[in-house]
């Protein structure tokens, strides 16, 4: 599957990509993730939390956030697996800001 979206937020490029490159405060604002202390090589250990209605199933895996500050764009990659159902996931993410012409910032994210 494939997503992509923008939205418009209201702080400059650099609140906004200092706010992303924040793993644990992002992984706080997702209903089901958590993440653990960062590891050596910068990734984070991650668990997502689904749910299908009465079913819930915990993913674990390593999640990596990699920001560029000078060209104000990054990649959110992860993989995770649950062992009770022998289910995987993976995700890659890719985000771009850019001064928006309203006081803000645009973020397009292709997911």
């Amino acid at each position: 599957m494939r997503f992509e979206t923008q939205f418009l937020v209201k702080c400059s490029p650099a609140e906004v990509i200092e706010r992303f490159s924040d793993v644990p405060a992002m992984a706080s604002l997702l209903p089901g993730a958590s993440v653990g202390p960062a590891n050596s090589d910068g990734s984070y250990p991650a668990t997502l939390i689904v749910s299908f209605g009465p079913k819930r199933i915990a993913f674990n895996g390593v999640i990596t956030n990699v920001t560029d500050r000078a060209q104000q764009c990054g990649v959110l990659s992860g993989r995770a697996s649950a062992a009770m159902r022998a289910a995987k996931m993976a995700v890659k993410m890719t985000y771009t800001l850019r001064e928006a012409e309203a006081q803000g910032t645009s973020d397009a994210v292709s997911a």
